[in-house]
């Protein structure tokens, strides 16, 4: 189960070495789940956290065209590479958002009808700081996951092989400092509430082997041009932990103040 779960959270071996974005358009296409029978979900019930969970993927999923609208506001337009890559990304994203829904609704889970646009006004300005997005792949409902995160790792390679190119100059390694040291948040952040982005961060890679996997995907953004600095998820990560060890006896506290008054 424990290297299941770094395989799926982790970064594909050799993803980052080559991407071909002729073969990846004529490839892309929405992830099929049809040969699953989403009738039987009622036969594994989901758990709390479980659905917590892939409420919160399924929302970044589906602001993907969020993303899409504020990065075409950019030089990167100007890029056939990069404008072939993200149509069909924010297509294949879409449908991630699409296939976690129909599979929460099959688990009884009730989402509104307006549920993007309602993420949409929660998000706030920090949102539009954000620039590529990877999305954290937790352990769970295994064969459906699978598929999406086999599309995240294309994307992923993409993303990886184009900063490597770009990073080539000084110039533009001294602004991706600049701007990673200051605007760098973990994904979800400035669209969902704090407290969720908090929740997400400890469910997913709180534990000893979640470690293993925020420092391996640090490493891979470090081997980068310029980019030997670079810890952001790690930091976030040990930055989470302590907090949630400084309010956690405070909690207790409270509690125990409160049952005290009751007795």
């Amino acid at each position: 189960m424990e290297s299941e779960h770094l395989a799926l959270v982790g970064t594909d071996a050799g993803a980052e070495n080559s991407f071909d974005v002729e073969k990846y358009v004529r490839r892309s296409r929405k992830v099929d789940i049809s040969d699953l029978d989403l009738s039987r979900t009622a036969d594994y019930p989901l758990t709390a956290d479980e659905i917590r969970c892939l409420t919160y993927m399924m929302d970044i999923e589906g602001h993907t065209i969020v993303y899409l609208k504020s990065i075409l506001n950019t030089c990167a337009i100007r890029d056939p590479q990069t404008t072939a890559f993200l149509s069909c990304w924010a297509y294949e994203e879409f449908f991630h958002s699409y296939t976690l829904r129909q599979f929460l609704e099959a688990s009884g889970v009730a989402v509104s009808a307006n549920r993007v646009v309602e993420v949409q006004e929660q998000a706030s300005w920090r949102v539009w700081m954000e620039q590529m997005v990877a999305s954290l792949i937790c352990q769970m409902s295994k064969q459906i996951l699978r598929r999406l995160a086999k599309d995240e790792r294309r994307h992923f390679s993409f993303y990886y092989n184009k900063a490597r190119t770009e990073l080539q100059s000084r110039n533009a390694q001294r602004l991706t400092k600049f701007i990673l040291q200051r605007f760098w948040m973990p994904v979800g952040e400035g669209v969902k509430p704090d407290s969720e982005v908090e929740w997400i961060g400890h469910y997913v890679l709180g534990d000893a082997p979640g470690g293993e996997v925020a420092e391996r995907i640090d490493q891979t953004i470090a081997r980068l041009p310029g980019m030997t600095w670079f810890r952001g998820l790690s930091e976030t990560r040990e930055a989470s932990l302590k907090r949630r060890r400084q309010t956690t006896p405070a909690m207790i506290a409270q509690v125990a103040a409160i049952e005290s008054k009751g007795a």
